[in-house]
């Protein structure tokens, strides 16, 4: 299976945020000085959810585990 990434960018308060569907799931990505992701985090109501700090690859490779998919290929866009 190949698949893209999608991805729409978001600037705000000089922090990039970045919309991502991948075909395992959607993700949301702030990129900036932590105080400011803190401040978005809250007010998004995102402060108590889970954070992923591992590469979209990493995740695959678990999805691909979980989902008993053998040597497939990931391609990113």
């Amino acid at each position: 299976m190949n698949f893209e990434k999608k991805r729409k960018n978001v600037l705000k308060d000089d922090m990039v945020i970045s919309f991502d569907e991948l075909p395992f799931g959607f993700f949301v990505e702030f990129e900036g000085e932590p105080e400011i992701i803190n401040k978005y985090l809250d007010e998004f109501g995102l402060s108590s959810r889970p954070r992923i700090t591992r590469a979209y690859l990493g995740l695959w490779e678990d999805y691909k585990k979980a989902h008993n998919v053998a040597d497939e290929n990931c391609v990113f866009k």
